[in-house]
């Protein structure tokens, strides 16, 4: 397998060479990029290599302008200190989100993962068109949000809801705890479960589990009221309501 290695720090390069050694010895590392411009470049010379290895922020900007603008569409795998590109990432042909430092046993996961993608889907441009499709709807069990200087992994289940507030998504949790999360509400409906999760207006979508009432408001609509403390009134439209109820009905507890 042919890999290319997107990294602009030398000694993070060299740890990720002695890895993939050990991972696999029939890897061929084609060239080390250091840039976006060298990437740029690189990529409008050579062919596509069979693997991507890159880092999130390069020396002069994002791995990810590269392949928003390159035709190249070979699978990718990003190892980066930065947990708030996850869902930019997996706009493009991600197979794994790994955080560094990067071990072994995490790289050996993601390169299995490639590997039976690969037996599953067929050869050529068609099975990387499944791959992004597949990726991309994939619910997340797990979101890594920011508290300070420690990354938490945050169980969906214990998400209690999701709030837009200035343009920035607030997850609170179950214990009210709240955490900012670079996304939006839409994308945020994607990674959830429907079943779990519903959209109550454009500014917050709540966990079924933490849903204590509905109450009937003027002009048909409802205001939902949570086992955890809210910032504000949650007011489902009288367009929404009668699938907001529907969803409470059926919906997983």
């Amino acid at each position: 397998m042919k890999v290319v290695i997107m990294e602009d720090e030398i000694r993070s390069a060299n740890e990720l060479l002695h890895l993939l050694k050990l991972a696999d010895p029939a890897i061929q590392v084609m060239t080390r990029l250091e840039s976006v411009e060298q990437a740029m470049e690189w990529f409008d010379r050579q062919p596509c290599p069979d693997l991507i290895i890159a880092d999130i922020q390069l020396a002069d900007g994002l791995s990810l302008d590269v392949f928003n603008r390159i035709s190249c569409s070979c699978p990718v795998i990003f190892c980066t200190a930065f947990d708030e590109y996850v869902l930019q990432a997996f706009d493009t042909c991600a197979v794994s989100y790994l955080l560094k430092p990067v071990t072994l046993s995490k790289l050996q996961e993601a390169l299995g993962k490639l590997n039976n993608m690969r037996q599953v889907f067929t050869t050529g441009d068609q099975w990387i068109n499944r791959l992004q499709t597949e990726m991309f709807s994939t619910r997340r069990n797990t979101l890594l949000v920011n508290e300070r200087e420690r990354i938490i992994p945050l169980p969906v289940s214990d998400i209690a809801f999701c709030y837009l507030h200035n343009g920035t998504v607030q997850l609170y949790d179950m214990q009210g705890h709240n955490f900012s999360y670079q996304s939006t509400l839409d994308e945020m409906e994607k990674l959830l479960d429907p079943e779990q999760f519903c959209r109550a207006n454009r500014q917050f979508i709540v966990n079924r589990k933490a849903i204590r009432n509905a109450e009937r408001y003027f002009a048909r609509k409802l205001i939902v009221r949570l086992t955890v403390a809210i910032p504000e009134t949650i007011i489902v439209s009288k367009a929404r309501a009668t699938q907001f109820l529907k969803w409470l009905q059926h919906s997983r507890y």
